[in-house]
């Protein structure tokens, strides 16, 4: 019983596979009139016609909606990590443009940690949206990995 009162407490990973919301932002005919449900992470899972991904970059945006863990404290820090394979243009938690490192990988892919969440997050449904501008001929997958790291703070 003493060793589990004196270990420090470890690093939780919440996985944020999907399905993910797939909203188009182009005009006309490359528009969406609704969100498609997609697996990001399986290459060649954008159910788009040639009007999106022709020769000019489609711009779209991938939303994950989550519950507020639970068994966290605002004295806990709750980051966002995640591995794409186009660099995102902007990245939004709950209508709050988000701070994140960006660095790419030695495979080609960009791996991106957020600030701390704690106060960002919303007691009932939090959302990421994710705004990435495709390249044209596009087939690979989206999304490598999308996790919450969660590492209590607390006594």
């Amino acid at each position: 019983m003493a060793d589990r009162e004196t270990s420090k407490p470890s690093t939780h990973r919440i996985r944020l596979v999907g399905p993910w919301e797939l909203r188009s932002l182009g005009v006309g005919e490359s528009a969406l009139s609704s969100p498609l449900r997609v697996w990001p992470t399986e290459p060649g899972n954008y159910p788009l016609g040639e009007s999106h991904f022709g020769e000019t970059h489609s711009e779209i945006v991938l939303t994950r909606r989550f519950n507020l863990p639970t068994g966290i404290s605002p004295a806990d820090c709750l980051t966002w990590e995640a591995e794409f394979s186009v660099p995102p243009q902007q990245i939004v938690l709950n209508d709050v443009v988000l701070g994140v490192t960006l660095e790419l990988q030695e495979s080609g892919t960009y791996r991106i940690c957020s600030q701390s969440l704690m106060q960002l997050l919303l007691p009932g449904q939090n959302r990421f949206d994710v705004r990435l501008k495709i390249p044209a001929s596009f087939e690979s997958a989206l999304l490598i990995q999308s996790e919450l790291v969660f590492r209590p703070l607390s006594d």
